[in-house]
């Protein structure tokens, strides 16, 4: 799969034209995050794999673990940053495809 580097982060695709799903892990460096905030039409959901991180949707911060998971209107406001000195991995699913 194309490994995708976006500042102190990489995404590791699984999506192929015509899919109506994009699946990705998103692996944070320490103290690493996300562009953002960003907003698009869809729906997203998660898990964190490894690490702690910080999901901020709307002006709402959640902090989630490994074994935590989470869903939000993609239209919302969101980013999120690994909170820890370790790196973080989560499990992304998109729809659309955005990326």
């Amino acid at each position: 799969y194309p490994l995708r580097r976006q500042r102190q982060m990489c995404i590791r695709d699984s999506y192929a034209p015509g899919h109506l799903l994009q699946c990705n892990i998103h692996h944070l460096a320490p103290f690493g995050e996300s562009a953002g905030p960003i907003s698009h039409s869809g729906e997203e959901v998660g898990y964190v794999i490894t690490g702690e991180v910080e999901l901020m949707v709307d002006d709402l911060a959640f902090r989630l673990a490994a074994g935590d998971s989470f869903s939000f209107q993609s239209e919302r406001p969101h980013h999120y940053r690994n909170l820890g000195a370790e790196p973080a991995a989560i499990f992304w699913v998109n729809t659309p495809p955005t990326f």
